[in-house]
């Protein structure tokens, strides 16, 4: 069985295109996603959506708790110091 795990993506939606693409030239069987997705500069829409597009096994980490779990008022304050 070949699996690929990768973890910290940070909203580097370029990396994970690269990680992507190598799977389909290894047969990858399994894809885990240890957390830590979103929360970055670059791109954490476009990472979002291209995760969605494949079927990987994800778990959240400490950052993306930190993301689910914020009051609206948290949000309001970090976009405001940004």
């Amino acid at each position: 069985m070949k699996v690929v795990v990768l973890s910290d993506i940070h909203s580097n939606v370029y990396a994970l295109d690269a990680v992507i693409n190598d799977t389909k030239k290894h047969a990858v069987d399994l894809k885990a996603n240890l957390g830590d997705i979103l929360y970055g500069p670059i791109a954490p829409n476009a990472t979002y959506e291209l995760l969605m597009e494949h079927k990987f096994i994800t778990i959240s980490g400490n950052q993306d708790r930190q993301i689910y779990e914020s009051t609206p008022e948290e949000i309001e304050l970090n976009s405001t110091l940004q």
